[in-house]
């Protein structure tokens, strides 16, 4: 388990538990040069998405 989860002292509600996120890299491209991109084609998108801002090394999206 992550020590992000692990530490934890209550209840852990993520969208990743109901299958509504995911986390990715995209190459060598760092998260802040991803938000452009994913503003960008938002219109493609079926679902409205949350991008979570400031993350260190991956990209985090989600519809929940």
């Amino acid at each position: 388990m992550c020590p992000m989860v692990k530490n934890k002292k209550g209840i852990y509600l993520s969208p990743h538990c109901l299958g509504m996120a995911i986390d990715f890299n995209v190459g060598k491209l760092k998260s802040a040069e991803v938000y452009p991109v994913l503003k960008y084609n938002a219109h493609r998108f079926d679902y409205p998405v949350r991008v979570e801002l400031d993350t260190d090394g991956w990209t985090h999206i989600d519809c929940y």
